[in-house]
């Protein structure tokens, strides 16, 4: 089943993501902005579907060819209704970890601009 929303208030996004089995982001990248509601999702190890001019391709189970959405969607349907459900929610929470948690993008900033860390 599909459930489409759009809740009225900021207080229930993140009750209403957690409800969900996936979250579902179609975009083309144009300025190289990241989604917020993307990483609020990754962070909730919400397995987060993607087309790939989205360039968020960050799990190959979870992305979908451009020119087969239907047949994609259909795949991620048949993965989360299985038993490797639980992967791809390992794979989200990994991904936020490794990419958006403030730790991580501390040390992308601190090592890009050779900035001594101390803790």
């Amino acid at each position: 089943r599909l459930h489409l929303s759009n809740p009225i208030a900021e207080s229930d996004f993140d009750a209403e993501m957690a409800a969900c089995n996936a979250m579902l982001c179609f975009r083309v990248q144009s300025r190289g902005q990241q989604s917020h509601a993307m990483v609020r999702a990754l962070s909730l190890g919400l397995p987060v579907v993607v087309n790939r001019a989205s360039g968020w391709d960050y799990d190959a189970q979870t992305t979908i060819e451009d020119d087969d959405i239907k047949g994609g969607l259909m795949r991620v349907l048949t993965i989360l209704a299985s038993s490797e459900a639980a992967q791809l929610r390992a794979s989200a929470r990994a991904e936020f970890e490794r990419a958006h948690h403030v730790d991580a993008l501390m040390s992308m900033i601190t090592d890009r601009h050779g900035i001594a860390r101390s803790i």
